[in-house]
């Protein structure tokens, strides 16, 4: 027979997943037009994704800005899980 008996520490509930460290699209935007792209992340990225210098560099920013207002996610209030 199947023992249903919850794991010792899992019958807690788990804390919600939080924003942290984002920043307004404002900021985001600014920094990501902003940033310095080296070639080699330029390259790495049209190998890739098959794409010019141009859309590299465009899709990049992007990427950069979504990523900064995003900011991260973490478990706990602390950000330690």
């Amino acid at each position: 027979m199947h023992d249903s008996t919850p794991a010792p520490g899992a019958s807690h509930t788990p804390e919600p997943w939080q924003r942290i460290e984002a920043l307004p699209q404002q900021e985001a935007q600014e920094f990501a037009r902003t940033a310095r792209i080296t070639r080699h992340a330029l390259r790495k990225y049209m190998g890739a994704h098959i794409v010019s210098e141009a859309t590299a560099d465009t899709e990049i920013r992007q990427l950069v800005e979504r990523f900064l207002q995003a900011g991260r996610l973490a478990r706990g209030a602390s950000g330690t899980r």
